[in-house]
């Protein structure tokens, strides 16, 4: 149930996300996905057809974009299209946040560069880049996930300021902001993180990936996968985690 409340903040922030950019077609669609898994939830029914749905067409449009950049070059008209839609696919699936953060920056740099920063992309790829950079996590309070924004990382006392509940449209006049340890958080699927403090995988700490899977309750772990393609994916305890605030700082893998 808990992996379904997950999706639900999920789909929600990117149907919050499309309705800002007016994109009616768009939040009619993602508001029939999220009726969808209210039901599943209700009655715990597989959504794995969804998932393989939207996973295949981020393949093909991760394999379009790549087709672009080889035959157009990275700052073609056609290019920026393709690169479009692979953002929104990688942002629709949830799963690939530094992917997507990585690209959207990339694509911003790229057209302020070729456009200049009043252009239309370049104004749409700043807002992909800005969007992707905010970090929310859940917090189940009565058997009730809401979503929360983090603020910022106290070293010393190893908790995360953050601000919420969020509601939706969003009232931050009517937000608290409060501290947790990272065990009381629930990070959302495609959350960049960093190991820290391992000592059984200690080749990890300091590796750069994303959260692949919701928490796993029974073994107490998140799934993680790295940006590094030659490690595999890890169960990792929340304790041994840290969500990464400021990819900008942080090379890639």
């Amino acid at each position: 149930k808990d992996g379904l409340d997950m999706a639900l903040l999920n789909y929600g922030k990117l149907r919050d996300f499309h309705e800002s950019r007016g994109n009616a077609r768009k939040v009619k669609d993602l508001n029939a996905r999220i009726k969808k898994i209210k039901s599943e939830r209700d009655g715990q029914r597989d959504i794995n057809l969804d998932r393989i749905d939207i996973e295949e067409e981020v393949k093909q449009s991760r394999e379009l974009y790549a087709r672009h950049v080889k035959q157009y070059g990275e700052e073609s008209s056609k290019t920026f299209q393709s690169a479009s839609i692979l953002i929104r696919n990688l942002w629709g699936s949830g799963l690939h946040g530094l992917e997507n953060e990585r690209l959207a920056d990339k694509l911003f740099s790229i057209s302020r560069r070729v456009h200049g920063p009043e252009h239309p992309e370049t104004k749409e790829f700043q807002q992909f880049s800005e969007r992707c950079k905010s970090r929310e996590v859940g917090i189940k309070l009565a058997n009730v996930i809401r979503e929360w924004q983090v603020l910022g990382f106290e070293e010393d006392e190893e908790k995360y300021v953050i601000k919420g509940p969020i509601m939706h449209p969003r009232v931050e006049n009517e937000e608290l902001t409060i501290r947790v340890p990272i065990n009381e958080l629930i990070m959302l699927q495609g959350t960049p993180v960093t190991c820290h403090g391992l000592k059984n995988a200690a080749h990890l700490n300091g590796k750069i990936g994303d959260v692949k899977s919701p928490y796993e309750e029974k073994v107490g772990r998140y799934v993680v996968r790295f940006e590094d393609k030659t490690i595999k994916p890890a169960l990792v305890k929340p304790e041994n985690l840290r969500i990464i605030l400021d990819l900008s700082g942080e090379n890639a893998s």
